[in-house]
């Protein structure tokens, strides 16, 4: 888990149609996830779950990877 904090202002996220008022938010994120690899290396695969919950809001983000390890 872990807290992400956001500064900025309005400009910066909807450019060009922002203005210039300042803002700031706090998140804080969670991860569940997936991680299928082999301990003599191979195909790896891996999918995430993380949410961010602030402000009043739930942003529900997933992942998925996969690669190899030797």
């Amino acid at each position: 888990g872990g807290v992400t904090v956001l500064l900025g202002d309005e400009q910066n996220i909807s450019w060009p149609f922002g203005d210039e008022e300042d803002f700031s938010s706090t998140f804080v994120t969670g991860l569940v996830g997936y991680r299928y690899q082999k301990p003599d290396g191979g195909f790896v695969f891996r999918s995430t779950f993380t949410p961010a919950a602030g402000s009043g809001e739930v942003l529900p983000w997933f992942g998925v990877s996969f690669g190899y390890a030797w």
